[in-house]
């Protein structure tokens, strides 16, 4: 009878083609799979709102989320809510897929023999625990808890997964000092290549094939996600240096980096997403590989796995000096041409484009082969007994708690779901926020209006102090400079990481501003009551008696106009000014950021808190 394994993936499985796919794959030959896509490591942000659509749309078209791959391999796409370091959504979460899990083992006679894990989020590991399987392989391959500031919590529960595990297996010497105080049973997992894959250069995309061919400069190409590992002045860098070669980034691009696809220049392409089967075709095409990876402690403990698809394609590679790829050089000749800094690689480029000789990396890859890798932690996991493990809980005791569930919170957690997703959509998808938005802003009506004064006021409008939103009131000084001829102009606001005022001062000077009209203040008002107060009496002072022209943020603009009318009474010369970006004029609008919610919010608690002062 085969043995049944269950993967936990920390990607789900129609991305980008990594090593959990290919250890499916190896293990489905021979063995009941079923492989479970990622749980999350963070917050849902606006950027996943694609895949949260394609993961809702596996779960409703698929039986609850499980569909057939192929024999022996079944992928399930399990919901939860997006909310992975809060206990009360862990213990929501938990349920929701181990009930789900448990009744499709139930059903399906899967007596679980090994769970091989690449993720330690909360919920995969009490997960893990309470199914209790004969043996836990963590294959810890990067140091996820230092891939963000959110993920930082992972830190308690890689522990956990490494010292419970029946067998650990690192991919970098980093992850290993991570590990060998906590687990004997450690073993090294490099990253590896299918050569059987690879040992066939043919394009299955008629379309993708004219497209390649089209590209008759030298490619000097990426292969990968782009997201924010990647290094991109050094990739800005190359594209204007090598002017005369088209540099190819290949993989799906990050929310958070499509913004390269505007500030880098023409000979940047950006492939998208590809089927891995085509990959090796697509490298066939490169003259040089490039890893331009940003150089900190999670990238050192990466092992590149597509830097063993380079080399099985005979591609001469340049990367950062990133810690495992120093590794890999010094057992395999020095064949990478690792670099320190942006000189130094743009100088590695140059040599291997120059380079005629043609490689052949054949005898150094074949022991990368996933293949031989995958047999060899076979065989190691064989080799080694079991560790006594204190179970938590018998089959008994396990049925039990799902009963206890099913009778207790199972339709209220139902109730539960529904009313969130009710809520989700009005908030977020209804418009309903428009309502309340538009209340928000406000502007004069200053045509033949006789204005001396300008009042600036940055950093408000925004979520959070770190924003850009001081560009926007750069854009409208200078816009309404064209009508009116300010004999003084006052910037004042609130900043933490850079002094907007500061910077716009300086901005206006070079752009030919007279510097004795541009004044900013040395004290930081902690409101805008006593922004108003100060800018009344600076005008006073400088003997400008006619209209203020107020310039702030839209969202902004309503406790402005409250607050000024309120505390200048007989004298309200304070003009609101409207701002010169029609789309936060809208009427209406369906969908809605975080961001954009938490300002609407602010904004109207903040017109509360005055009103309850009796500044507005």
């Amino acid at each position: 009878m085969k043995k049944n394994i269950i993967i936990f993936s920390a990607i789900d499985w129609d991305t980008q083609w990594q090593w959990q796919q290919e250890l499916a794959i190896f293990l489905s030959q021979k063995y009941n799979v079923l492989f479970i896509e990622n749980t999350g490591v963070r917050k849902l942000k606006v950027k996943d709102t694609k895949r949260v659509y394609l993961r809702i749309k596996n779960i409703i078209k698929n039986i609850f989320g499980f569909r057939k791959i192929k024999n022996n391999l079944y992928i399930l796409s399990p919901f939860f809510l997006p909310f992975p370091y809060s206990k009360l959504i862990t213990k929501i979460n938990f349920y929701l897929i181990f009930n789900k899990l448990q009744k499709w083992i139930i059903f399906n006679k899967f007596k679980i023999h090994s769970v091989f894990t690449f993720s330690a989020t909360p919920v995969v590991v009490k997960i893990i625990k309470n199914l209790n399987p004969d043996q836990i392989n963590f294959l810890y391959t990067d140091l996820m808890s230092e891939s963000s500031s959110e993920a930082f919590s992972l830190k308690k529960y890689e522990r956990e997964i490494i010292k419970y595990s029946d067998n650990v297996f690192y991919s970098s010497s980093i992850l290993k000092r991570k590990v060998i105080n906590l687990n004997k049973n450690h073993f090294f997992f490099p990253g590896g290549v299918n050569l059987k894959k690879f040992s066939k250069v043919t394009c299955y995309n008629k379309k993708l094939k004219l497209q390649l061919d089209q590209l008759n400069k030298p490619i000097i190409g990426f292969l990968g996600q782009v997201k924010n590992v990647i290094d991109i002045k050094l990739v800005k860098k190359i594209s204007i240096k090598f002017k005369d070669c088209t540099i190819l980034m290949v993989g799906p691009v990050d929310q958070d980096m499509r913004h390269l696809t505007k500030i880098l220049s023409n000979n940047v392409v950006f492939l998208g997403s590809q089927d891995h089967k085509n990959i090796p075709y697509i490298l066939s095409k490169f003259r040089v590989a490039i890893i331009p990876y940003i150089k900190n402690s999670f990238t050192d403990a990466i092992n590149p796995a597509k830097l063993n698809e380079y080399i099985a394609s005979n591609i001469s590679v340049v990367s950062t000096n990133l810690k495992e790829v120093l590794n890999y050089n010094k057992i395999n000749d020095n064949i990478i041409l690792t670099s320190n800094n942006h000189f130094s690689f743009i100088n590695n480029i140059n040599r291997a484009l120059k380079n005629k000789k043609k490689n052949n990396f054949k005898k150094i890859i074949r022991k990368y082969d996933w293949k031989q890798i995958f047999k060899n932690l076979t065989i190691q996991i064989k080799l080694h007994n079991l560790r006594n493990r204190d179970k938590i809980k018998n089959d008994n005791q396990l049925d039990k708690k799902i009963n206890f569930f099913n009778k207790f919170f199972y339709y209220s957690l139902r109730r539960f779901l529904f009313a969130s997703s009710v809520i989700i959509f009005i908030i977020f998808f209804s418009g309903l926020p428009s309502f309340f938005s538009n209340y928000l802003k406000y502007f004069d009506k200053i045509e033949n209006k006789t204005i001396d004064g300008f009042l600036v006021m940055t950093g408000h409008g925004s979520q959070n102090y770190y924003n850009e939103n001081y560009l926007e009131r750069l854009e409208e000084i200078k816009f309404y400079s064209k009508t009116y001829n300010p004999k003084k102009i006052l910037i004042l606001g609130r900043w933490s990481y850079k002094q907007e005022d500061k910077v716009i001062k300086g901005l206006l000077i070079s752009e030919g501003y007279n510097e004795k009209n541009i004044d900013i203040s040395r004290t930081y008002f902690a409101n805008t009551k006593e922004n108003i107060l100060f800018s009344k009496n600076f005008f006073d002072t400088n003997l400008i008696d006619s209209n203020i022209l107020v310039i702030t943020d839209p969202y902004h603009s309503k406790r402005t106009k409250l607050i000024s009318d309120k505390l200048l009474k007989n004298k309200n010369n304070f003009l609101i000014a409207k701002g010169i970006n029609k789309k936060k004029y809208q009427r209406f609008k369906f969908v809605y950021s975080i961001s954009e919610l938490k300002v609407i919010v602010y904004e109207h608690l903040s017109i509360i808190y005055n009103k309850i002062r009796s500044w507005a």
